[in-house]
């Protein structure tokens, strides 16, 4: 949770217990529509001191998997029966199929078909791409 102060953030560690099933809609003293959900935390300081009622901005993860490659959704594109990326092999542009993993609204894991020094395409799109194509890598 971070608690915005006259003194600046003050952050506290915490579980989830419970999220609303919904937001609850509000118009703010300003007039401005808020969607606000309620969450229960259960802090982990004994000594944290929460003003009750306040406003406070809360970051949570829902799953944390160790040691995947993540990429962005748009360097994916169709290939044979699954996916691929275009990646810089030896200064030349190659295909290389994918098996993708977890997502989100905007980068993939992937599994299985790239290591952690491989350079890819972030767009697949490009004119003129194809396969065995010298490519430049800029920096």
């Amino acid at each position: 949770m971070i608690q915005p102060t006259s003194t600046g953030n003050k952050t506290f560690e915490g579980t989830v217990n419970d999220v609303g099933i919904s937001a609850i809609e509000r118009i703010s003293p300003l007039g401005l529509k808020e969607n606000r959900v309620k969450i229960t935390i259960l802090l982990t300081e004994k000594s944290a001191k929460v003003v009750l009622g306040s406003n406070v901005d809360v970051k949570f993860t829902t799953l944390e998997v160790p040691d995947q490659l993540m990429i962005p959704k748009t360097a994916l594109f169709p290939y044979q029966e699954g996916d691929a990326v275009w990646m810089i092999r030896e200064g030349k542009a190659k295909i290389q199929p994918v098996k993708k993993g977890l997502e989100n609204d905007s980068q993939i894991t992937i599994v299985q078909g790239l290591s952690k020094d491989d350079i890819i395409l972030q767009d697949p799109n490009l004119k003129e791409l194809k396969e065995g194509k010298p490519l430049k890598r800029l920096n």
